[in-house]
């Protein structure tokens, strides 16, 4: 679909009544064909094939508000009813890698997020990068995969991208090496390699903000400040 609504802004401190009209007033203007009554849009999503892809924002609102586990029923049982639907195991996925990044996950669920994501890098072969850069990011959450996501951003930054898939990947392995690795060194020099790719985007704005935070509080200093005075814009 590519009717859009408008943004929903709800805090933790809005009662449930709140957000329950909140949510349904965002359904309305979506025009999505499902209701905020889980069990009425369970039966929708099960007998319309062609409204598949109205699951999307209704999962996305159940997880903002702290219900993952719901969103992921909606999701399981969706795919049960269309088991050959790329679309919704993606879905699934995006489910299973939110409640690894807001929860602490048993194994089992470790196990199904992991699992999911692998199958639908294999059933978007010609379009896999972000669904790799998902697997990665799932991995880089849990303490005891550090090395399969290193894996992973070694494996595409080896690929001959496109300039914007490749600054975006250059963004993620910085703050991967930054929060995760615990790397500042190696994290501030592929924020200058963003900066370096003459694409005006947020990744680029958003490197040279940490690298101007550095220029005087890293040992790296001094190189971040010639390779600051001598940039050029795109």
């Amino acid at each position: 679909m590519t009717s859009h609504g408008p943004e929903v802004h709800l805090g933790k401190e809005d009662s449930k009544d709140t957000i329950l009209r909140v949510v349904e007033s965002k359904l309305k203007a979506l025009q999505c064909h499902f209701t905020w009554d889980l069990e009425t849009s369970k039966i929708l999503l099960l007998r319309r094939r062609d409204y598949l892809e109205d699951i999307r924002p209704l999962l996305r609102l159940y997880i903002n508000h702290g219900s993952i586990d719901e969103a992921i029923a909606l999701a399981e049982e969706a795919l049960g009813a269309h088991p050959d639907e790329r679309y919704l195991k993606g879905c699934l996925a995006y489910c299973y890698k939110w409640k690894i990044f807001e929860e602490s996950p048993n194994q089992s669920v470790i196990d199904r997020a992991i699992s999911l994501h692998k199958e639908v890098i294999a059933l978007y072969p010609h379009s896999s990068f972000a669904k790799k850069i998902n697997l990665a990011k799932t991995y880089a959450k849990l303490k005891d995969y550090q090395d399969e996501a290193e894996q992973i951003y070694q494996e595409l930054l080896g690929r001959d991208l496109e300039p914007a898939d490749k600054q975006t990947l250059c963004s993620i392995y910085a703050k991967y090496l930054f929060f995760c690795r615990k790397d500042s060194e190696g994290s501030l020099r592929y924020h200058m390699e963003v900066v370096k790719m003459p694409l005006q985007s947020i990744y680029r704005k958003t490197s040279i903000k940490i690298l101007e935070k550095n220029r005087n509080r890293s040992p790296m200093g001094r190189e971040i400040e010639e390779f600051l005075a001598n940039l050029q814009e795109p």
